[in-house]
């Protein structure tokens, strides 16, 4: 066996790397697969007449970097007249010296037969993204059935990528010893998951950890669960407002509820004046702890803190009557709070909406640790309210029946998930 290292200083060319030695550093510390919370994550949706649409996304395969930051289009064929057909979306990554590249393909399956296999060699790596039913006759897309293949279990599907910041991939007998070795370092809080029950309510010793900074014990996705029946509080961030105006400079964690907690309106009939300031839900949640029993079962009513929140407190009239333009920022500093499009998913897709897409002007936003390093939502099939004004009476929702974002009418009722910031 050759031993190897790098990279090193070249002089007069002694020392020359290959794209290899480049994606050979990552190996072991990212999986292959797609991240799951940048674009769309490549998933796979019909357009119009026989199109198929491949959404944005990044991967990682095979030592090379694939991403897409557009919908690419595929137009399948019509359905055969003897029999069904599927076809697959892969990403396929192609070594061979005369191809040298990768991204996304459609094979075509036969009449009659399955879903196609990807080809997986040395040279040549593919995994199935999606694979559409196309019956027998059909003509357009309406007739298509699409099976989402990510995440799915089996070496022909693609799978998320995972990195070695979560130790879900690390063999169970090095796991403590690897935490604990970071354990008191707080800047790697944030990039670490663990997911751990830390007990039924929180300790002194908890709280001393997170009072002094070192959040010794404490890892992203760690929670406290009061009972078998009750809600998780996952730790979702570490010293998120820190640094912010009036962020009273001490330490703490942010949480969030695993599961919705009720339904609720944001607000009321007519339009919404003042966004989420002036509306209901904010009003009643602001102080609103003892609206969720599991919040002061799980902590004390002196472990809560508030947090500046960047709110807009007057818009202007445009020409659409759908749409104004936020304006009057000003910083707010409730104590529970419902999380915005960008904390959740780290995109402004729909809440610039109300600003005519050319969202300029507003908060500096940071997405909750825990969603930035590709932890998934939990219990993704539930809707839940997001605190995005959309127009003057529509706000930003998480839709999970189709896992994606969209806007509803604040009148509606929805799920809520609280989030809160604890302190020692």
């Amino acid at each position: 066996m050759t031993e190897k290292s790098g990279f090193f200083v070249s002089i007069n060319g002694d020392r020359k790397y290959s794209a290899d030695d480049f994606g050979r550093m990552f190996d072991g510390v990212i999986s292959d697969g797609i991240f799951q919370n940048w674009g769309r994550g490549y998933q796979v949706a019909k357009g119009s007449g026989r199109e198929i649409i491949v959404q944005s996304g990044r991967a990682w395969f095979k030592g090379h970097w694939i991403e897409n930051d557009a919908n690419k289009v595929y137009a399948l064929t019509e359905g055969a007249t003897d029999g069904d057909r599927y076809d697959a979306i892969t990403l396929r990554v192609d070594k061979t010296p005369s191809v040298r590249s990768a991204g996304t393909r459609v094979i075509q399956g036969t009449s009659g037969g399955g879903v196609p296999q990807p080809t997986q060699t040395n040279d040549t790596f593919e995994v199935i993204v999606a694979y559409i039913r196309v019956p027998r006759g059909a003509k357009t897309n309406a007739d298509f059935e699409v099976t989402d293949c990510r995440g799915r279990v089996g070496a022909q599907y693609a799978q998320w990528a995972q990195s070695v910041m979560q130790p879900k991939q690390i063999a169970l007998n090095n796991k403590n010893d690897f935490l604990n070795a970071f354990n008191n370092d707080p800047n790697l809080k944030r990039v670490i998951t663990r997911g751990n029950n830390l007990g039924r309510v929180m300790t002194p010793a908890q709280k001393a950890a997170i009072r002094n900074g070192t959040f010794d014990g404490l890892w992203l996705g760690d929670y406290w669960q009061y009972n078998d029946n009750s809600c998780k509080w996952i730790i979702v961030d570490f010293d998120r407002w820190l640094d912010y105006p009036n962020g009273e400079n001490q330490h703490r964690i942010t949480v969030m509820s695993d599961r919705n907690l009720g339904i609720d309106n944001i607000g009321e009939s007519g339009w919404c004046e003042n966004g989420w300031n002036g509306s209901k839900m904010r009003r009643d949640y602001a102080n609103g702890m003892v609206r969720f029993a599991t919040l002061t079962q799980v902590f004390s009513m002196s472990d809560f803190r508030t947090f500046p929140v960047m709110e807009p407190h007057g818009y202007e009239n445009t020409g659409n009557a759908w749409e104004r333009t936020e304006k009057d920022w000003n910083w707010e500093y409730p104590q529970l709070t419902i999380p915005s499009e960008f904390e959740m998913f780290g995109s402004y897709l729909v809440h610039n909406r109300i600003n005519g897409d050319t969202h300029t002007i507003g908060p500096i936003s940071r997405q909750f640790s825990y969603f930035r390093v590709g932890n998934p939502i939990p219990t993704p099939g539930e809707s839940f309210w997001l605190r995005d004004q959309i127009s003057k009476d529509y706000f930003g929702l998480y839709y999970g029946d189709q896992r994606r974002i969209t806007w509803a009418q604040w009148t509606e009722k929805y799920g809520v998930r609280p989030i809160v910031s604890i302190g020692g």
